[in-house]
């Protein structure tokens, strides 16, 4: 299992050296670091201010 960071920087994609809550991109793999715990969700619930910055944004390519 790969060691990851205690604040998540590990998977910051975009911009590098970042904290992952204003990260530009993540990393979203399955794959899970020895600090990680993978759960099964069936639903979210996006609050109004995230629903509109995820429409903002659009698509990633």
């Amino acid at each position: 299992m790969k060691h990851g960071s205690p604040y998540g920087t590990h998977r910051v994609l975009e911009p590098l050296g970042v904290l992952p809550q204003p990260a530009w991109k993540i990393d979203n793999t399955m794959s899970i670091f020895d600090n990680e715990i993978l759960i099964d969700v069936s639903a979210l619930n996006i609050d109004a201010a995230s629903f509109t910055q995820i429409k903002a944004t659009g698509p990633q390519r």
